[in-house]
């Protein structure tokens, strides 16, 4: 069975958009399909750029790009980290945008962010592993983006990480 994940994008170029998300959701699919908040049940193909931390399932990104004007909804917008407050360090309230699965659902959850060590963020439980590469948003800003799911917990990095990786491109 294919994985359903989450991503959120990070740049916009004329038609291209450039899309983070955690790197185990596209193991094995170089050419994952990509279905936009905006255009819900309209998959377009997206591909991945070199680079994808495949082997590394807790903290490894990828970055997926759609090209095309027709693959791209109108007025999509990227994501700000630019202007993250210092990093989280536990007990504020967030919010995860994510993909449910089935049907186009897509979900805003609050959570809250329980504790962050080094570059790890953990949330409170009940996160399904389809968030994985949801972005984490404290006060409209990303703060950190959701790597996968330990005993129901949410698990994931923060902003800074997201930023040094994606340097690399």
């Amino acid at each position: 069975g294919r994985q359903i994940g989450t991503g959120f994008i990070v740049r916009i170029e004329q038609d291209v958009v450039y899309i983070i998300t955690a790197a185990h959701v596209i193991v094995g699919d170089n050419q994952p399909d990509v279905e936009f908040f905006t255009k819900r049940n309209v998959p377009v193909k997206g591909g991945v750029l070199p680079g994808a931390e495949l082997s590394d399932d807790l903290r490894g990104l990828a970055l997926v790009v759609v090209r095309g004007k027709a693959n791209i909804p109108d007025g999509v917008l990227a994501l700000s980290f630019e202007t993250s407050k210092d990093l989280v360090s536990g007990g504020e309230d967030a919010l995860v945008i994510g993909h449910s699965g089935g049907g186009g659902n897509w979900a805003v959850l609050k959570r809250n962010i329980s504790n962050r060590v080094g570059r790890d963020i953990s949330l409170d439980p009940g996160l399904a592993s389809r968030f994985s590469g949801a972005p984490i948003v404290v006060e409209k800003k990303v703060v950190g983006i959701v790597m996968s799911n330990r005993d129901g917990f949410g698990l994931g990095i923060t902003h800074k990480s997201v930023l040094n990786y994606l340097e690399g491109f």
